[in-house]
C-alpha cells in the first residue's frame, strides 16, 4: 500500500511539473519557492538536475525523507529546515546527535511531544515556537505557568478553541519580563521607528529617482552601439589609408626631387651659354684689335 501511494505520488509530481517545465518560458515559476511545494518529489529533483532547486527549502519539503538525506550526503542539506521537517523523529536526533539541529525550528516539528519535552530539559527548547506546536494543549500551557509561552503563537495552535479564549479573556501574558511585552503609541521605540522607517512617501521619492525602463531607454538611445561603431570604423584611418598616404608622399617627394634636378640643370645650362658668350665677346674684341693695331703684333 506505501509503495502503490509513493508509485501514485510520484506520477502525480512528473505530470505536475510536466506542466511547469511546458510554461516555464513564459511564467516567472520560482525555483526557490518551488523547492518547498509539496507536489515536488525527490524524484523530480533528481530528474531535473539543471534547474536551480534550493536545498534549504528543499530540506523542509515534507517529500524529503531521512533515508534521502543519508543517500546523498553530496548535497548542501540545511539542518536548521531539516529540523522542522515532519519526517524527521526525536528517536532519528537521538541517532544523530553530531549533526547541527536547531533546537529552535525543532520547537516546530510535529514530532516533538510535551513528554519528549520535559524528558530533554538539558535541550534548549524555544517556548515561544513551542506555543504553536501541535502537540502543545491549553492544558499543558496551564500546568506549566513557569514557561515562556509566547500567546500570539499560542493563538495559532490548533488546540485552541474559542471556548479557551472567551473563558480566559483576562489572561494577558504568563511570558517571563524578558520576553516581549507590548508597546503603545508613546514608547520611545515606537517613536523612533515612525521618525525612521521607511514610508510610502519615501518610496514614492525612491521611485522618482529610481533608474527606469524609459530611462533605459533613453539611454540605450545615446549609447554607443555597434551601428555606431561600424560607421566609425568606416570613417577612421586604417593601414590600407596608411599605405596610400606614403605612397602618395613617397610619390609627391620624388616629383619634387626630378622638378629640383631639372631645375638646376636648366640654370647650369644658362650660366654656360652665358660664359661661352661671354667668351666670344671677348674673342670678337681681340680679333677686331689685331686687325686695327697690326704693329702691335710687329712690335
Amino acid at each position: 500500500m506505501a509503495n502503490s501511494r509513493e508509485e501514485l505520488l510520484n506520477e502525480w509530481s512528473r505530470k505536475w511539473f510536466q506542466f511547469i517545465k511546458d510554461t516555464d518560458d513564459d511564467k516567472e515559476w520560482d525555483y526557490q519557492e518551488l523547492s518547498d511545494n509539496p507536489n515536488i518529489t525527490w524524484e523530480t529533483v533528481k530528474s531535473n538536475p539543471d534547474k536551480p532547486w534550493n536545498y534549504i527549502l528543499l530540506s523542509k519539503n515534507p517529500n524529503i525523507t531521512w533515508d534521502i538525506v543519508q543517500e546523498n550526503p553530496d548535497k548542501p542539506w540545511n539542518y536548521s529546515w531539516l529540523s522542522q521537517n515532519p519526517n524527521i523523529t526525536w528517536e532519528i536526533i537521538q541517532n544523530n546527535p553530531n549533526n547541527r539541529w536547531n533546537y529552535l525550528d525543532l520547537s516546530s516539528n510535529p514530532n516533538i511531544t510535551w513528554e519528549i519535552v520535559q524528558n530533554n530539559p538539558d535541550k534548549p527548547w524555544n517556548y515561544g515556537i513551542l506555543s504553536s506546536n501541535p502537540n502543545i494543549t491549553w492544558e499543558i500551557v496551564q500546568n506549566n505557568p513557569d514557561k515562556s509561552w509566547d500567546y500570539q503563537e499560542l493563538s495559532a495552535n490548533p488546540n485552541i478553541t474559542w471556548e479557551i479564549v472567551r473563558e480566559n479573556g483576562n489572561v494577558t501574558s504568563l511570558q517571563d519580563d524578558n520576553y516581549y511585552t507590548p508597546l503603545d503609541d508613546e514608547s520611545p521605540i515606537i517613536s523612533f521607528l515612525k521618525e525612521n522607517m521607511f514610508t510610502k512617501e519615501d518610496g514614492k521619492v525612491l521611485q522618482a529617482k529610481m533608474f527606469t525602463k524609459e530611462d533605459g531607454k533613453v539611454l540605450q538611445a545615446k549609447m554607443f552601439t555597434k551601428e555606431d561603431g561600424k560607421v566609425l570604423q568606416e570613417k577612421m584611418f586604417t593601414k590600407d589609408d596608411a599605405k596610400t598616404l606614403r605612397e602618395n608622399i613617397v610619390r609627391d617627394i620624388d616629383e619634387k626631387i626630378k622638378c629640383n634636378e631639372n631645375r638646376l640643370c636648366w640654370k647650369l645650362f644658362c650660366v654656360t651659354i652665358i660664359i661661352l658668350v661671354f667668351i666670344f665677346i671677348i674673342l670678337m674684341m681681340l680679333g677686331f684689335i689685331l686687325k686695327s693695331f697690326p704693329g702691335i703684333v710687329k712690335g
